[in-house]
């Protein structure tokens, strides 16, 4: 992915993560009959849009989140150091919303959300910036597409508050349900993963 993507934005910073007050940021995720609502919350800014039951949203969100996490994220054969960047798009029937991540610190995530008619991902060499033959091409997206949410974040509050959200579906419906009104499986080898990730951290040891 280009390199000046995240520089061409003005992110926020959110507050730093602590037990002594309420976070301000979450992740949630609500049957409408219709596809998933997704709500994010990001200090006073609040972001909702229906993503459609075609795309397996609490997947690919998670996937995209973990991908980047520090100590286990994907490798990345390219560039041949751990990935700090990854993207997943939310289908709408008629638009996207399409999430950049890039890892900052060891400590500090960046959160980009556009909407646009027709962002699409590719799973492809596009995405580190190298064609087919390995030259240097440049971003193959618009980044003028509308910015929903541009924040800076720290890693294990983005971690901590997806988990919720995704335990909070899942006690609602359990597996076996989940995949009968969603059709797709919920995704438990990446929620486990998420959680054992939260679990290696001391204030998190034996709250999860």
């Amino acid at each position: 992915m280009h390199s000046d993507l995240f520089s061409q934005f003005q992110f926020k910073s959110l507050p730093r993560f602590s037990f002594q007050k309420d976070i301000p940021f979450s992740f949630s995720f609500t049957d409408t009959g219709r596809g998933f609502d997704v709500i994010i919350v990001a200090d006073e800014q609040v972001v909702t849009y229906t993503v459609s039951y075609l795309t397996d949203a609490v997947k690919d969100l998670l996937e995209s989140v973990i991908d980047i996490l520090y100590g286990i994220g994907d490798y990345d054969k390219y560039f041949r150091t751990l990935r700090e960047h990854s993207r997943c798009t939310h289908d709408c029937e008629g638009e996207s919303y399409v999430y950049d991540f890039k890892r900052t610190t060891i400590n500090d995530v960046l959160i980009l959300l556009r909407n646009s008619l027709d962002l699409i991902y590719e799973e492809t060499l596009e995405m580190y910036g190298f064609d087919a033959d390995g030259w240097w091409i440049e971003e193959n997206i618009n980044v003028q597409e509308p910015v929903v949410l541009a924040i800076r974040i720290m890693e294990v509050t983005q971690a901590y508050q997806l988990y919720l959200g995704c335990k909070k579906i899942l006690d609602e419906y359990g597996a076996k349900e989940y995949k009968l009104r969603f059709g797709y499986p919920f995704p438990m080898e990446l929620f486990l993963k998420l959680k054992g990730w939260l679990k290696q951290l001391p204030e998190f040891y034996n709250l999860l």
